[in-house]
């Protein structure tokens, strides 16, 4: 006599469809992610650089802006679909406006700021502004 029906799944086989399930409806809802690009901000040889992948987005419809210490990234991913007559079994691809909004670590030279544009991603040099950067104190002694 069996305790069990051998004909019920496993705890384990039920946990991971349910897991599966799950990162089925995370990844066709996003309720996990946003639609804001990633990105990069590092220390680059005269300031600071940021690189954000935003493949899909047409370099015309950046808006960047910067206040104080501040970036701002605006864009939109534009969808080739027909959402009205299209019916996803599965939509992972992004779709929309996003905005991404950084604290830099010091000020820039706002009006030095380069961006470029190339395979999808963007990239931004924003060099240190002079007001930001050290200074060398010298000591007099008496």
């Amino acid at each position: 006599m069996y305790l069990f029906n051998k004909n019920l799944p496993t705890f384990f086989e039920t946990l991971e469809r349910v897991t599966r399930e799950f990162e089925d409806f995370t990844n066709n809802y996003s309720v996990s992610e946003t639609t804001a690009p990633k990105i990069n901000l590092y220390r680059g040889k005269d300031g600071v650089v940021l690189t954000a992948k935003v493949a899909g987005v047409d370099p015309k419809d950046l808006d960047i802006s910067i206040v104080g210490q501040t970036v701002t990234i605006k864009g939109n991913y534009k969808s080739e679909i027909d959402k009205e007559k299209a019916s996803f079994h599965r939509k992972e691809i992004k779709e929309g406006n996003f905005t991404r909004t950084l604290e830099l670590p010091f000020k820039v030279e706002v009006d030095k700021v380069e961006a470029e544009f190339d395979s999808g991603i963007l990239k931004i040099n924003m060099p240190q502004a002079d007001s930001d950067k050290p200074k060398k104190i010298a000591v007099k002694s008496k």
